[in-house]
């Protein structure tokens, strides 16, 4: 006997301690039920209160590793000069 089914996933927040993203997943005989089975989840989640994930940029990210890595009065090098000319001879 073959059975066919609509699967769907939802996307929850991220598990505290791990970091691991959290999937909901749904079946449903129908697209129509598995799309309504979704938006239940999607509404769930929502009230839940979880807050979205915060939009991580490359100066956000910079600024916390310079911050927390790096050790404190830390400076880059400056760049080394060269004797070349600028016509590029």
């Amino acid at each position: 006997m073959e059975y066919q089914l609509w699967v769907g996933v939802v996307e929850a927040d991220r598990d505290p301690s791990t970091g691991q993203r959290r999937r909901v997943k749904v079946k449903a005989k129908t697209k129509t039920e598995a799309v309504r089975k979704m938006r239940a989840e999607q509404d769930r989640i929502g009230a839940s209160g979880a807050p979205p994930e915060p939009l991580v940029t490359v100066e956000r990210f910079l600024r916390s590793w310079t911050a927390d890595v790096l050790p404190p009065g830390w400076a880059p090098a400056p760049l080394p000069t060269t004797a070349r000319s600028s016509t590029g001879t």
